[in-house]
C-alpha cells in the first residue's frame, strides 16, 4: 500500500475507480491491482492501463495486453 503521509485511498466498482475523492469513469469494467513496487496498475478493459505510483499523477499507458 501507499505509505506516504497523505495515504492514497483506492477503491473500485464495476466501471469506476476512486482515488481519494477523484472518480475515474470507464466504459469498460475496471480492475485495480497493486504493483510489486509502490504503485498500482489500473486496467480499463483490455487495452488501457494507467500506471500509478504513489504521490504522482496517474500515467496512461495504452498497449495490447496478453490475452
Amino acid at each position: 500500500m501507499c505509505s506516504s503521509a497523505n495515504s492514497e485511498k483506492w477503491s473500485s466498482t464495476a466501471n469506476r475507480i476512486f482515488l481519494n475523492r477523484i472518480q475515474f469513469r470507464s466504459h469498460f469494467p475496471v480492475s485495480l491491482r497493486q504493483t510489486k513496487t509502490t504503485g498500482y496498475f489500473v486496467q480499463w478493459g483490455t487495452t488501457h492501463l494507467f500506471n500509478y505510483e504513489c504521490g504522482n499523477e496517474p500515467k496512461r499507458v495504452t498497449r495490447s495486453l496478453p490475452s
